[in-house]
């Protein structure tokens, strides 16, 4: 599946699913992935690790839990 990806003010990358966000960015370290309000853990060597990384967690196909803001459970 393809996703579109839009360039914010701030110059990163995001795209939504489902009205959930997901931004990639670029820093001195590597590139980093924002889900939600949530950092995923270390950073990715290229953009498209990033993207996928995001996308696999928007998606709950990985092992990274993400806890969304509006979940009832929270």
């Amino acid at each position: 599946m393809s996703y579109e990806w839009m360039l914010s003010a701030k110059g990163n990358l995001y795209t939504k699913i489902n009205d959930n966000l997901c931004v990639v960015g670029k820093s001195q370290y590597g590139w980093w992935t924002l889900v939600e309000d949530q950092f995923l853990d270390g950073n990715f060597g290229t953009e498209e690790e990033a993207k996928a990384a995001g996308i696999e967690a928007l998606n709950g196909k990985t092992g990274i839990r993400v806890e969304w803001g509006n979940d009832k459970n929270n």
